[in-house]
């Protein structure tokens, strides 16, 4: 790293000198910790990869439909939020109505992936649709086992100020990003992240510094949904604010429990109970236990990236290159 890269770093991320810094979102840090050649592409020369023109959804629209058309439902089933609390009948509706989930779908297929026009499907687009019918029954079916619980809200952004070095002086930087779904239950507030991919069993041997080094295809999605969980449990003891009225609505108490959990909507035997992520084989269901450990092993990743004497270095894993959208300029 160079002063001037360091300055650049600063410019970007610190929000005492600059009002629209960025946040630092854990697709930022993922990047980092994948290769930081490519984070230094990306964050610090804005160099954006191409995007191929086609009219085949890819796996992130494929996800981003699921995301919109899941919203559409809960906002339907409790009235965009004036009946919060999700009941058997209301999902039972759906379970023995399966038709009207394709409504959800092509509505979030309108907005996401049609420009707000109309679809007209394509044969592939067309088995996506399929597709995503079956994610969707899948995610109705897991929560219908989980009821009664109170939805939150989906698509909710949360962030909060965190302090690292940055050469000799300390800038603010903005941690956080958008939680899919938040839903609460009991004395916890789960803190739901989708996936649509085939994904891996949450549970397993595995250990914080696993999560870091992304040893487990889940260590991204294991290392957001935390900092997510973090993030809402440092807003709702008031160390952070939001201006998101779904969060304001539960910050007042502070007794309760925040949990993470990873949906795999595509497997159709899990409970909402085995959505919770575990370390070495314990669920957390309150992420205050592992909270300490979490934000000490990301400070010292953090203070890592504004370090002018660490430089942004290529993934040591020449597999991770392969199909890399930088590769041609990295050369590796």
């Amino acid at each position: 790293k160079t002063t001037a890269i360091l300055e650049t770093l600063r410019s970007r991320f610190d929000i005492r000198s600059n009002a629209n810094a960025m946040t630092m979102t854990p697709s930022a840090i993922n990047k980092y910790i994948a290769c930081g050649l490519q984070f230094f592409y990306y964050y610090i020369l804005k160099v954006k990869p191409l995007e191929e023109i086609d009219e085949e959804l890819k796996d992130n629209d494929l996800g981003t439909v699921f995301h919109n058309a899941a919203e559409l439902l809960y906002d339907k089933i409790t009235d965009s939020g004036k009946q919060p609390i999700v009941t058997a009948s209301a999902l039972e509706y759906y379970i023995k109505n399966p038709a009207l989930i394709y409504d959800f779908i092509d509505q979030a297929f309108k907005k996401s992936f049609f420009k707000g026009n109309k679809p007209v499907y394509n044969g592939e687009q067309y088995i996506k649709r399929g597709v995503l019918h079956h994610f969707m029954q899948h995610l109705i079916k897991m929560d219908a086992g989980h009821v009664p619980f109170r939805y939150i809200g989906s698509e909710i952004h949360v962030e909060m100020p965190y302090t690292v070095r940055c050469g000799d002086d300390e800038i603010t930087i903005k941690l956080g990003g958008t939680i899919d779904r938040i839903d609460s239950k009991g004395d916890t507030i789960d803190v739901i992240d989708y996936k649509t991919g085939s994904g891996e069993r949450i549970e397993g041997n595995f250990t914080l510094d696993d999560v870091f080094a992304h040893k487990m295809k889940s260590g991204q999605y294991r290392l957001q949904a935390f900092l997510y969980s973090i993030v809402l449990d440092e807003i709702l003891s008031g160390n952070a604010t939001c201006k998101d009225e779904f969060v304001k609505c539960i910050a007042s108490d502070k007794t309760r429990k925040i949990s993470p959990s990873l949906l795999y909507v595509s497997k159709g035997n899990l409970s909402r109970s085995e959505s919770v992520i575990n370390l070495e084989k314990v669920p957390i269901n309150d992420i205050s236990a592992i909270k300490d450990e979490y934000m000490g092993k990301l400070d010292e990743l953090l203070n890592e990236v504004f370090d002018i004497d660490k430089p942004f270095v290529p993934a040591a894993d020449s597999k991770k290159c392969e199909y890399c959208k930088y590769r041609e300029i990295c050369g590796k």
